[in-house]
């Protein structure tokens, strides 16, 4: 989809320069055991519309969105972005007419969602970040984040990483219920275009898709999962059939599952890792109006994630 929301999710390790040792946020950066002036002042760094020349983006936190959780030092809030260098045409989907020329120095600006997460006396940190189909803030966020320690702190340095786990994978698969499978394959090969009789709309296709729900219980796959743990390289679709339409090791393989009261869409196309993004575009809910998660929808759904991480990790 091309506004599909994901939440992207990056680790950040502070160390002095020229050493490998980590050390903890709240050490280098509390006031008396407390990191929320840290945080502020980072929010303050950019609450006025600042803009990086090189990536041609914009950058705005939206600093009376901040909320905190001072005892587990949490911080989410939205950053307002943009872009611009290139000139387009806005028309109304249903009148099909001009309402709008964007020039190539006009910021196409829109809301994105963070979350910062610095664990105390922990040598590691967290960051949540909204991405909307193509459009994302990772590149100009962690910029300002480096920017802001070195202001702070003279010849320190921050490791960015993207989160990526297989044990909270494995748990959901082995423990959950499996909900929902999707198989998805975009770049139909002509063959398969011509079996399908839509050659004539070759085109206009962009995917073939196949969904299976499952009842209230879920389905029971057990054996299945285990295998396709055990096996970095299969595919847990493998079916002769399925190929006539596409869907022939080249697919995207999805599957939701639910566990207690949480569900996780788990992209399972490459050797079981919940990738550096969480899938959540069917579970925000959207204003109506502007097409944009709701903050408090989206800042729930991050912070569910924030305590699976922490019960595997710490």
């Amino acid at each position: 989809m091309a506004h599909e929301i994901r939440l992207e999710v990056y680790t950040l390790q502070l160390r002095q320069k020229n050493k490998k040792e980590f050390q903890s946020f709240y050490k280098s950066f509390a006031v008396k055991n407390n990191i929320d002036k840290f945080v502020k002042d980072f929010i303050k760094f950019k609450d006025t519309l600042s803009v990086d020349e090189s990536k041609q983006k914009s950058m705005q936190f939206q600093s009376k969105t901040l909320t905190k959780n001072s005892a587990k030092g949490i911080y989410s809030g939205i950053i307002e972005s943009g872009d611009y260098g290139t000139e387009s045409t806005l028309v109304n989907r249903k009148t099909k007419k001009v309402v709008f020329t964007k020039k190539k120095d006009d910021l196409d600006i829109k809301p994105f969602y963070y979350l910062i997460w610095l664990p105390k006396d922990k040598n590691i940190a967290f960051i949540m970040l909204q991405r909307t189909g193509i459009y994302g803030i990772n590149s100009i966020f962690t910029n300002t984040f480096r920017e802001f320690v070195e202001s702070k702190i003279d010849q320190m340095i921050v490791d960015f990483s993207p989160f990526v786990s297989k044990q909270l994978a494995k748990k959901y698969l082995r423990n959950g219920a499996l909900k929902e499978i999707s198989l998805k394959r975009y770049d139909l090969p002509p063959d398969v275009i011509d079996q399908l009789g839509l050659k004539e709309y070759a085109e206009e296709i962009l995917s073939v898709e196949i969904k299976i729900k499952a009842k209230k219980k879920g389905f029971s796959f057990n054996d299945k999962i285990n295998t396709f743990i055990d096996d970095k390289n299969g595919k847990f679709f493998t079916i002769d059939s399925l190929k006539n339409i596409g869907i022939d090791g080249q697919h995207e393989e999805k599957v939701t599952v639910k566990l207690g009261n949480s569900s996780r869409v788990i992209d399972l196309s490459d050797t079981l890792e919940i990738r550096p993004y969480f899938d959540i575009d069917n579970e925000v809910i959207k204003d109506t109006t502007t097409g944009h998660p709701t903050f408090k929808s989206i800042d729930g759904i991050a912070k569910q994630y924030i305590n699976d991480i922490e019960n595997e990790i710490f």
